[in-house]
């Protein structure tokens, strides 16, 4: 699916909301090869106040510091990565 949003001539954008738990660097080169070439690509931290999981509820979140460099990761393969809050 993701080949046929690249290739669709719409507008379209990627998204991940991440979480320690599951994410990290390795994971965001995984992510970043399958997306790569991208025009737009976001990271949202994961927020645990109202999660459908209750077991992620207490959770963290990544620190802004951690989200930067999972964005730096991402950069490599996107032309635009932005967080948003």
């Amino acid at each position: 699916s993701i080949e046929l949003i690249k290739n669709s001539g719409l507008p379209h954008e990627f998204r991940t909301t991440v979480l320690p738990k599951y994410h990290n660097a390795k994971e965001m080169e995984m992510i970043g090869q399958m997306i790569a070439g991208a025009d737009n690509y976001y990271l949202q931290n994961f927020r645990n106040q109202k999660t459908l999981d209750p077991s992620l509820a207490n959770e963290p979140s990544f620190s802004d510091a951690e989200l930067n460099k999972l964005k730096d990761i991402a950069l490599k393969y996107v032309k635009n990565c932005q967080i948003r809050n």
